[in-house]
């Protein structure tokens, strides 16, 4: 078991801190790869087309996986 991973019951917050292990601000596609289908709700949420997202971008993508339920 992966503590660096987070789980679908972990909170929003939770998630972003467990996969900006730089403390970025932000996490960016390879940081999230460990997330399985993980990469369309990223894109969805990346609405500025940087490959990167903040807190406020990975809480939108995280409520979509979620409600998903990988």
């Amino acid at each position: 078991d992966n503590t660096d991973v987070p789980k679908l019951s972990d909170s929003a917050d939770a998630a972003f801190r467990k996969l900006d292990r730089g403390a970025k601000g932000y996490v960016t596609y390879d940081d999230v790869a460990s997330l399985t289908d993980f990469a369309s709700e990223f894109g969805n949420a990346d609405s500025s087309h940087r490959g990167r997202l903040n807190l406020a971008g990975l809480t939108k993508a995280w409520a979509a996986y979620a409600k998903r339920g990988n």
